[in-house]
């Protein structure tokens, strides 16, 4: 018997059978991977970004990494029309789960 009481959300059937396939695939369940999720969230997980220059020097991009603060700050010192920006999570540290082999 669990625990914990049982919830209801409403989540698309296309997203809910790819994370899924997705948690399963790597050796973890659905339920686990929202609450880690969910924890993350209430732990205040920080959004970072990455400005990528659109003009390349001998064919590399200029890639800027790990840029903190509100995104219009981010945009006036790398403007849109000469960045690509992009955001991406980082959560808070969890325990590793190994695989048995």
């Amino acid at each position: 018997m669990s625990l914990t009481p049982r919830r209801t959300v409403r989540i698309p059937d296309d997203e809910w059978n790819a994370g899924h396939e997705k948690a399963q695939g790597d050796g973890d369940n659905l339920t686990s991977v929202l609450r880690r999720l969910l924890a993350g969230y209430l732990a205040g997980h920080q959004i970072y970004y990455q400005a990528t220059s659109k003009l390349t020097v001998n064919g590399v991009a200029q890639v800027v990494r790990g840029l903190e603060g509100p995104l219009e700050d981010i945009e006036r010192l790398y403007r849109p029309s000469h960045w690509t920006i992009e955001e991406y999570d980082v959560s808070p540290p969890r325990p590793v789960k190994r695989r048995t082999a």
